[in-house]
Formats: structure tokens, C-alpha cells, sequence
């Protein structure tokens, strides 16, 4: 069993949620230049709904459909 203290590198303290494109839109000065993304898709397009998306781009997105979170950060090695 892995103790946070004997190796703090490899655990985030930061909780991720999703945050809906209706309520904020995401920026690279905040964000990054991309963010993760869930919309609501139709059977034929479901493979779709989670994505790796350009951040300029979630404002294009349906905003009663689209939630955005930030990609973490790659882990330590």
C-alpha cells in the first residue's frame, strides 16, 4: 500500500470536476490549450462524447449539452 507521504509526487491534491459550458467557458490563459470534453451524442455518435478538444473550440460547442474540464497534469516519473 502506497502512503501519500512516501511519495507526494504521485498524488494531485486538486479535485477535477466538470463544469458545464452553459455556466463558464474554458481559456488557454486559465486552462490550457486543450481541455477534456463530454457532450451528449446521439447512438451512431456516442464514440464521440468524451474527447480531448482546443479550448478556443468549446464555444462552438451546444451549451446545454457540453461540460469541460481541465486535462491533468502528466505524472511524475
Amino acid at each position: 500500500m502506497l502512503i501519500e507521504n512516501e511519495n507526494p509526487a504521485s498524488f494531485q491534491n486538486a479535485v477535477i470536476s466538470w463544469v458545464a459550458v452553459s455556466e463558464k467557458l474554458p481559456t488557454v490563459e486559465d486552462n490550457g490549450q486543450k481541455v477534456l470534453i463530454y457532450r451528449i451524442m446521439n447512438d451512431s455518435q456516442s464514440s464521440l462524447a468524451i474527447s480531448i478538444h482546443e479550448t478556443n473550440m468549446v464555444k462552438h460547442c451546444n451549451p446545454n449539452e457540453t461540460w469541460w474540464m481541465e486535462l491533468p497534469k502528466p505524472p511524475c516519473l
